[in-house]
């Protein structure tokens, strides 16, 4: 059996804990009584699958969900509301990923959106010290990060 050289992380529940009852929550406070009609596996509103899938960018993303507030909600509250359910990177998954890149090269891959993208590469930054693509796989097993 050949050495293994490489590990690959899944990010949302894996390395980085998430609660997407946070976003839920997050979007009632700003108005969106039926977000859990929209949201979630499925996606019953299109624009959540077409912003997961890169079909649109966050502007019309952030537009949509504007549209279906009744009151005049700041496109930043938007951002923030949907970024709730990222919590945080916990710190033995973070000594987990240290010492495992001493040996192998590591990555995570993620099915995410650019919004939560700048969101969890801050977060990341905050928790490291460096970008997440920098951290993971910019450098060779055994290189400071």
């Amino acid at each position: 059996m050949k050495e293994i050289s490489n590990i690959i992380f899944d990010l949302g529940g894996v390395i980085m804990d998430i609660d997407v009852k946070h976003t839920l929550r997050a979007f009632e406070r700003l108005g969106l009584d039926n977000i859990e009609d929209m949201f979630g596996h499925g996606f019953a509103a299109s624009f959540f699958s077409d912003h997961e899938a890169g079909r649109i960018g966050d502007e019309e993303f952030v537009w949509e969900i504007k549209k279906l507030l009744t009151g005049e909600v700041a496109e930043e509250e938007i951002i923030e509301a949907w970024n709730a359910l990222l919590l945080r990177f916990p710190e033995d998954r973070i000594r987990l990923l240290q010492k495992l890149k001493k040996k192998y090269r590591i990555f995570l891959f993620s099915n995410t959106n650019a919004i939560h993208y700048q969101k969890f590469s801050a977060m990341f930054r905050q928790a490291l010290g460096s970008a997440p693509t920098r951290y993971l796989h910019g450098s060779k097993p055994g290189a400071p990060a």
